[in-house]
């Protein structure tokens, strides 16, 4: 949710200051690992492989299909 709630396209640069920012205070917590938790695209996905992750796990996706209610 931290993304969806912070991101704005129009700002170059801004997910990338966040992201800096929101390792460095945690860094100062005493935090040392963040869960970037999945990526529903490639172009997600690439963002977040730049920041060298420590560990990445290849999961497994299902497509969901959503039954119509009858009227």
């Amino acid at each position: 949710m931290l993304f969806a709630g912070l991101a704005d396209t129009s700002v170059s640069g801004l997910s990338d200051f966040q992201m800096i920012s929101l390792c460095k205070y945690l860094d100062k917590a005493g935090v040392k690992y963040l869960n970037l938790g999945g990526s529903e695209t490639d172009s997600l996905n690439s963002y977040k492989f730049k920041y060298s992750p420590v560990r990445s796990l290849d999961v497994l996706s299902a497509d969901v299909v959503y039954a119509k209610k009858n009227a």
